[in-house]
């Protein structure tokens, strides 16, 4: 069964994959796939989405790697302000996300 770019365990891969090149200092590859992977959950799930906030975290680390601490502020705050919002407080699902890492 082939799944296609646009499902959620294709994206989670994609995200995984893009860790392990961010470990081996190959940022613009791991940009990349973190950049398409949270497109992708954020078309597929929404912008509030665990997974979605999750990519967008793991890109900001990236761009830390790189040194390009502004633009990983920005995102990693974004990233809080949703987490911190009420609407994600009163979800059971991000409860129990937030709660994992």
């Amino acid at each position: 069964m082939v799944m296609g770019s646009c499902h959620v365990d294709t994206l989670t891969s994609m995200s995984n994959l893009a860790l392990v090149l961010q470990h081996r200092g190959k940022y613009k590859q791991a940009m990349r796939l973190n950049q398409q992977s949270l497109d992708g959950f954020r078309e597929i799930l929404g912008k509030r989405h665990p997974s979605a906030l999750t990519s967008m975290s793991n890109l900001a680390v990236v761009l830390q790697c790189q040194g390009r601490y502004e633009k990983s502020e920005k995102l990693q705050w974004q990233s809080v302000t949703v987490w911190g919002a009420p609407a994600c407080r009163t979800s059971p699902v991000m409860r129990v996300t937030a709660t994992s890492h």
